[in-house]
């Protein structure tokens, strides 16, 4: 874990591993074990099953309560928050992964984003230096080449995609607009 001031970020490992899934799986609850099971493929069943649990056995310890106490509720966007015997709990955090890497970011008060993108060559770069980024931010991501395109256009979208999960205004907003 790292810590920043009131914030904490831990990394979550989300490599294959079947002892450390069916560990995660005992952490959930009935809702996100049907949740789980809606998952098709391996991977993201994977990556919510470990973050989820990681999530609860941090909130846990510092909200000092049992797992079977913690619940979670989400905004009118879907900022998901948590509660301990049904009371909104003390506490901000965020959720992301991507690949093998999952971040859990918390924090006792205030409004918190975090987000993490594997740093992979995409098919649809293109369309989504359009779709995501302003004018500005397009022509200094074109304008570079190879690896160091792919980490420019990733870094522009992790702080965007972060500030848009800390307004709790969900990812439906226009990120080329800031």
């Amino acid at each position: 874990m790292t810590k920043t001031g009131t914030v904490t970020v831990a990394h979550v490992d989300l490599t294959p591993c079947t002892e450390r899934e069916i560990e995660a799986r005992g952490w959930l609850d009935e809702p996100e074990r049907e949740r789980w099971g809606r998952y098709l493929a391996d991977g993201p069943r994977r990556r919510f099953a470990l973050c989820r649990a990681a999530l609860r056995a941090i909130l846990c310890n510092r909200l000092g309560c049992r797992n079977e106490h913690l619940t979670f509720g989400a905004s009118r966007h879907g900022k998901p928050f948590a509660r301990v015997r049904g009371e909104p709990a003390p506490v901000s955090f965020n959720v992301s992964h991507s690949g093998e890497h999952g971040l859990i970011a918390f924090a006792p008060d205030g409004r918190l984003g975090v987000d993490v993108e594997e740093r992979v060559a995409r098919r649809d770069l293109d369309v989504l230096i359009e779709a995501v980024l302003g004018p500005d931010e397009q022509a200094e991501v074109r304008s570079a080449e190879g690896r160091r395109k792919i980490h420019l256009f990733f870094g522009l979208w992790t702080a965007k995609e972060a500030l848009i999960k800390a307004q709790g205004q969900g990812l439906a907003f226009d990120m080329s607009r800031f």
